[in-house]
């Protein structure tokens, strides 16, 4: 049977989140239609032992010789993927345990080149659109921004662009901007809530950008791609937010250090967080 949907996991260092997430995800998978795919970016919390005691045929993992950066490990995923569809599902990630059959079922009935999971107007039901731009035309602007979300997307592997995904690692959307490469025309679907996310979730940049600065580059890309000036008008919106941006994130460690000097001086550190790449 050829598989028709590869649930692709780029990990690091979180064996306690895959310990949930994937026993939920094995036990939606029933037939030769699905495989997971988990790549280790060289974790050292123990997660390829635990990945190593897993005895289930439709998963495939290994561990990368070296950490090659939270971007670069999805883009793995998509290269060693076998499906005609890729999902691409973050370890801190929440699957609903309908999720894989629901996507299933869309995808043999509607063949989309992209099904994205909405996860905020839940109460409008799902459907297929000629392409992006009518999509974004009937369910909102908003729903540009909120699928950047590694986990939203199910997308045609025959259609990502690894060589445009490759050249903008350096926005960190890289994954995006491969999917967006070559939608112009295509059918696009829409389900309501096929993931839940946690309500702090992990950061998977080293030194991560300014979020308001991507967000621009990204919509930018979006308008000339599919003919949506007005997302012009959002990416120059979002990049005048960087004083903000920066300013938040002054008052929040400043913040920080200020409790942390209220309760115990000796764990005080000087100098922004140090997060780990997944």
């Amino acid at each position: 049977m050829n598989i028709r949907l590869s649930i692709c996991i780029p990990t690091y260092n979180r064996a306690g989140c895959l310990k949930e997430l994937l026993p939920g995800i094995l036990a939606q998978v029933d037939s030769g239609e699905v495989e997971i795919v988990v790549s280790d970016n060289a974790s050292t919390d123990g997660t390829s032992e635990y990945l190593r005691s897993i005895d289930n045929t439709h998963l495939r993992w290994w561990t990368n010789a070296e950490n090659i950066g939270g971007d670069k490990n999805f883009l793995k995923c998509i290269e060693e993927a076998k499906g005609e569809y890729v999902w691409l599902f973050g370890d801190d990630d929440i699957m609903p345990s309908d999720s894989v059959g629901k996507a299933l079922d869309f995808l043999r009935v509607n063949s989309p080149s992209l099904l994205i999971s909405d996860n905020i107007e839940v109460g409008i039901p799902a459907g297929v659109y000629v392409d992006y731009k009518a999509m974004i035309a009937t369910r909102g602007a908003r729903l540009a921004l909120s699928h950047t979300l590694i986990s939203a997307n199910v997308f045609r592997r025959d259609l990502f662009d690894m060589s445009l995904a490759l050249k903008t690692l350096w926005v960190q959307y890289a994954h995006m901007f491969g999917i967006m490469a070559n939608m112009q025309g295509r059918a696009i679907g829409v389900i309501p809530r096929l993931i839940d996310t946690r309500p702090v979730r992990a950061e998977f940049a080293k030194y991560p950008s300014c979020l308001c600065v991507k967000q621009a580059i990204y919509m930018w890309f979006l308008a000339k791609r599919f003919g949506l000036p007005r997302f012009r008008r959002r990416a120059i919106w979002n990049a005048c937010n960087l004083p903000v941006e920066y300013a938040s994130r002054i008052w929040n460690w400043g913040r920080n250090v200020f409790k942390r000097l209220n309760t115990d001086p000796d764990k005080v550190v000087i100098g922004p967080p140090n997060h780990e790449t997944q």
